[in-house]
């Protein structure tokens, strides 16, 4: 009987199939989906849990979440949905809806998600034998400590856990579901734009809390990620090879010439952009600064003081021979010269000489004698 339904002499004929799933749920909603399929009040049912990871969707460092699209396998056995395959046709499994009948409270413990439910709805594949097999897509948000400090070159470490949020350890028991991989299973794994995957693992522990006496199982699974460069070679690092070039050339210029202040500015301005950059792409409040920012702080600096002593060279140099020997230099670097004839006046009793005048030493005077020039 090829069709699933139809209407012969007034009765209604059924599919084993669907004759099947009719029995099965019906018998399921009298005993209730509430509480563990289990026989007796002290037995732990098993929960096979994998994770198979399909995309890395985002890593936002500010807010320090990852994004993750994955496939969540679940199995365990459910002594309350099995049948003996020679009444229903021979039929080994049957597909039915997951909420119709129990299944873990499995949750991401570090959840960062402002979404009530991050999974999908997926049916469950129910064997003779009780087994049920589960597999719903999910889009997890989990939070990720970002170390930034090595950023662009950096590498990420990120954990997503996974527990009962309600059952104990001897209620209900946390198991690896891909015994031969370690951490995640990437068959179906789409190479991201942004981030390569330098290792994957999973660990099982067994944790108490401070709420409760009794010991909680947890699966955790490990993401190494290492940045791609490429990127951040263009906006990044190629400009800070260029502008700190161009810092070196500031100083071949001649300090009185006002090319070198108007240089260090631009200079100045286009470090400034770039840190403006940097912070658009690291989070706000981070423990660390990145070691290419402190470059950046540290060239700004050198430049503005280079472009100070500009000031300070040009001002004197534009003021002529009457300005007055500011205190500090005259304090430190006049000394009277004891030879006449070397003694090319620079500064005398404060007053600043015009180049190219010889002066003869009184004391710790000058006296102007002839000018070279004339």
């Amino acid at each position: 009987m090829k069709s699933s339904l139809f209407l012969f002499s007034g009765v209604v004929q059924m599919s084993h199939e669907k004759r099947l799933i009719r029995d099965l749920i019906g018998n399921y909603s009298e005993r209730g989906k509430m509480g563990r399929p289990v026989m007796d009040q002290n037995d732990t049912i098993v929960i096979w849990y994998g994770m198979s990871l399909i995309q890395i969707l985002d890593l936002d460092e500010r807010n320090q979440i990852l994004s993750t699209n994955v496939w969540a396998t679940y199995q365990w056995t459910d002594m309350y949905l099995q049948w003996n395959e020679s009444d229903y046709g021979n039929i080994t499994n049957v597909r039915v809806n997951n909420e119709d009948i129990w299944k873990p409270d499995i949750k991401l413990y570090n959840y960062a998600d402002i979404r009530l439910e991050e999974k999908r709805d997926a049916l469950c594949v129910i064997s003779s034998n009780g087994d049920v097999l589960w597999i719903p897509q999910a889009v997890f948000r989990s939070s990720c400590y970002i170390d930034i400090e090595h950023f662009p070159f950096d590498e990420q470490t990120c954990m997503l856990k996974f527990g009962s949020w309600t059952y104990d350890g001897s209620k209900l028991d946390l198991q690896f579901h891909y015994r031969d991989v370690d951490g995640f299973e990437m068959t179906n794994y789409i190479l991201s734009n942004e981030w390569d995957i330098i290792s994957s693992s999973a660990d099982r522990n067994v944790m108490y809390y401070e709420c409760c006496p009794e010991p909680y199982v947890d699966l955790k699974f490990k993401l190494v990620l290492r940045r791609k460069v490429a990127f951040y070679n263009y906006i990044l690092i190629l400009p800070c090879v260029l502008l700190s070039s161009l810092t070196l050339v500031l100083f071949w210029l001649p300090p009185e010439s006002p090319a070198k202040m108007q240089l260090g500015m631009n200079i100045f301005v286009a470090f400034f952009v770039l840190l403006l950059l940097l912070a658009e792409s690291t989070p706000p409040g981070a423990s660390s600064i990145p070691l290419i920012g402190a470059y950046y702080c540290l060239n700004m600096i050198l430049i503005t003081l280079s472009t100070l002593l500009s000031v300070v060279i040009v001002n004197l140099y534009f003021h002529g021979p009457g300005t007055k020997v500011p205190r500090f230099f005259r304090r430190h670097h006049s000394k009277p010269y004891s030879d006449p004839a070397l003694c090319k006046l620079t500064w005398c009793d404060g007053q600043l000489a015009r180049p190219g005048l010889l002066a003869t030493c009184r004391g710790s005077k000058f006296e102007h004698t002839s000018d070279i020039w004339a």
